[in-house]
């Protein structure tokens, strides 16, 4: 896979009411997420993809993605359907503690969690 963000460095905290640890907006592609992201409460989120088509969350076996209180670990935004090929696919080896949410019009059919 083609990877338009890797993330391999120490630990993302965000804090704070709508503060994302990652927000990518996408055309397509993925994210690796090798260590510790953790987003904001309030609205915020450990990972935000925002539009793109066939994306990729790859959390790796040392990787976490924590969504702090009234927060998301995960966030798909996206206007398009899953017709179009507005899918987020989550490849998860590590931690996802939180929920996983979309805005497409398909709901939860938009999201694949392996």
């Amino acid at each position: 896979m083609a990877r338009a963000v890797t993330y391999d460095g120490s630990t993302i905290h965000t804090s704070g009411v709508d503060a994302d640890g990652i927000l990518v907006q996408s055309i397509g592609g993925g994210i690796a997420v090798n260590d510790v992201v953790t987003g904001g409460g309030e609205g915020g989120a450990g990972v935000v993809i925002a539009g793109g088509y066939s994306n990729i969350i790859e959390v790796a076996s040392d990787g976490s993605v924590v969504a702090s209180s009234g927060g998301d670990a995960i966030r798909y935004m996206t206007k398009a359907t899953v017709g179009d090929d507005a899918v987020l696919t989550v490849e998860n080896q590590g931690r996802i503690s939180g929920d996983i949410t979309t805005t497409s019009p398909d709901g939860s059919s938009a999201i694949i969690v392996r």
